[in-house]
């Protein structure tokens, strides 16, 4: 399935998904590498359209997550989020590049302090606080300092998403990481296999959130959620 094809699929807004689709790859960019498309169909890249659409449906503006400023930020952001990832640069200097994005927008200390609190820092309302690498896409949400948005809600909505998808990269990666060490929620707290069944039954209800506000992504985060649970059981099995 493409690009274009799987955004139809999930429904997104047509403006959002018209305008992602069409944006050249940013050059020298960490994050898409050298990359030609700005989204491609990979959750690593088609979550922007999703989320957008998710606050699209929600009441925000579409101008304001389209703003050149707003996706500049966002793609330097990720830029960063890649250089850290692959250890890089550390987290102190990965966040300073985020407020430093932040800042060249003209965006003050004080909101930027109030979106760490609110948003990028802010502890998930349902997920336990020991799953640390369920956290490790938050900083994604400093870009929306830049916006007149209801924090609760960004804060909701991403958490019935994010997390479900770090989750299914983390069942993909788990033997790599197991033997790298690398961040993995099913490698933190007390056995792989006790973090993957208290972990699955609350992002499975977590997602079920989306239903009312798009079913097609629902429907397709489902899918994706019942593929990994055998493959996950094996993989974790099979690690012993």
């Amino acid at each position: 399935m493409t690009s274009r094809e799987l955004l139809i699929h999930l429904h997104i807004d047509l403006r959002i998904r018209e305008a992602l689709l069409s944006r050249p790859a940013p050059q020298h960019n960490a994050y898409w590498r050298t990359r030609a498309e700005y989204i491609l169909p990979s959750p690593g890249y088609y979550f922007i359209p999703l989320f957008f659409d998710l606050l699209v449906k929600q009441g925000v503006s579409q101008n304001a997550l389209l703003d050149e400023s707003h996706l500049q930020v966002m793609e330097s952001i990720l830029d960063s989020v890649a250089r850290f990832e692959r250890n890089q640069i550390t987290l102190n200097t990965h966040l300073g590049n985020c407020r430093a994005a932040l800042e060249e927008n003209g965006v003050s200390p004080d909101k930027i302090r109030t979106v760490e609190v609110r948003l990028v820092n802010k502890s998930f309302a349902r997920i336990p606080a020991g799953f640390t690498a369920l956290t490790r896409g938050n900083t994604f949400l400093y870009s929306f300092a830049l916006l007149s948005v209801e924090y609760e809600m960004i804060s909701k909505t991403w958490e019935s998403t994010m997390p479900l998808l770090l989750f299914l990269d983390d069942i993909a990666d788990f033997r790599d990481d197991l033997e790298s060490r690398q961040e993995n929620c099913l490698l933190e707290g007390t056995s792989p296999e006790e973090n993957f069944f208290q972990l699955h039954p609350i992002l499975q209800e977590l997602t079920q959130s989306l239903h009312s506000i798009n079913p097609a992504i629902f429907d397709h985060l489902d899918t994706l959620r019942k593929q990994a649970v055998a493959k996950g059981l094996m993989e974790i099995t099979l690690s012993r």
